[in-house]
């Protein structure tokens, strides 16, 4: 329940941001629960810490960001340095709630729930692409390449080239229980490309990529594909 909440509040941010304001802050509520579940996970263990690259790496990160700041005053720290600092952080706080949600699914229990959910919120995009393609201008978008850009009720193409990203990711691992799951992912990636970016173009080739390598080939992303993947 709670990650179909996490699901909803980040796909419909945008949406739910014209009505109640505080939703524009969704991703950053997000980011920031990473470090209550850091502090509990802290206080489950008798605080004993268990090291690990990440945590290591992010810590690093802070300390040189805030001594050269406290050294130098180049910024105000309230104003300005703390939150460049979070925002900078985000991801991969995100990256860490991201971890701990997926831990706790069981993909043989729950993949076809959440493939509902998915196939749901595809829908909904087709039925509001179709709606604007048929009255015309509901939607922004630019033209690009002699076509009107999908950019549906997101603030900007690149946001909703992320949300489709999450979706088809999300669809892929859980595709041996989902029906039609192909036909949606083949949706998906029409989506992205409808987007018109160059970013667009190039997440499809990593996805494409990727698929083959760890979908098709059931390999793991080693040194030598992770060359390949830079490359690309």
């Amino acid at each position: 329940n709670f990650f179909l909440v996490v699901f909803y509040m980040l796909i419909f941010e945008d949406l739910f941001s014209l009505i109640i304001p505080l939703f524009k802050i969704t991703d950053e509520l997000i980011a920031l629960s990473a470090i209550l579940f850091f502090i509990y996970n802290l206080y489950k263990n008798k605080w004993k810490y268990h090291k690990n690259k990440m945590t290591l790496y992010l810590f690093l990160f802070v300390m040189i960001t805030l001594i050269g700041n406290l050294r130098y005053n180049y910024q105000p720290i309230l104003l300005a340095v703390l939150p460049d600092l979070f925002l900078s952080l985000k991801f991969w706080l995100a990256l860490y709630i991201g971890m701990f949600l997926f831990s706790k699914l069981n993909f043989d229990i729950y993949g076809k729930n959440i493939g509902f959910h998915i196939k749901l919120v595809t829908n909904i995009f087709i039925l509001l692409f179709i709606v604007d393609l048929i009255f015309g201008g509901i939607f922004p978008g630019a033209i690009r390449y002699g076509f009107k850009s999908t950019q549906l009720f997101y603030e900007a193409h690149s946001i909703f080239v992320a949300i489709c990203i999450f979706l088809l990711s999300l669809l892929t691992l859980v595709k041996k229980h989902v029906r039609f799951a192909d036909m949606y992912i083949f949706i998906l990636i029409m989506f992205i490309i409808s987007t018109m970016r160059s970013k667009a173009f190039g997440a499809i080739v990593v996805y494409f990529f990727l698929y083959y390598l760890i979908i098709l080939s059931n390999k793991y992303l080693n040194k030598k594909y992770l060359s390949c993947l830079i490359i690309l």
